[in-house]
């Protein structure tokens, strides 16, 4: 599975939840286990134009 971020947030991580799991936490891709994937973000304070 592989992750992008469009607008105002940062990437900070990725994990698919595995006990065995020994992928990169900050890869923009992630194998997933059992169909798991979390991606965790974070805002850059930008507020959203309406």
């Amino acid at each position: 599975m592989h992750f992008s971020v469009l607008g105002p947030a940062t990437m900070l991580g990725v994990d698919n939840g595995g006990a065995n799991n020994l992928q990169k936490f900050q890869n923009n891709h992630l194998v997933t286990s059992k169909g798991r994937a979390l991606m965790i973000l974070q805002s850059n304070g930008a507020k959203r134009a309406d």
